[in-house]
């Protein structure tokens, strides 16, 4: 009986996380700021690999 109920308690417990799940907390303006530079930084160097295998393609 009380395994009957622990599996019918796991079951309503991971229906409601599930159905609910944790929400994010809001990153902040700095978060925000910082994570888009390191993107920025992040795409210029991948453009810059680019240019650099165009030209050396292209040859």
């Amino acid at each position: 009986m009380a395994l009957v109920l622990l599996l019918g308690a796991l079951g309503f417990w991971r229906l409601g996380a599930t159905l609910f799940p944790p929400r994010q907390k809001a990153a902040t303006p700095e978060q925000m700021k910082e994570s888009f530079q390191r993107s920025e930084a992040r795409d210029r160097e991948n453009w810059k690999k680019m240019q650099e295998e165009a030209k050396k393609s292209s040859r």
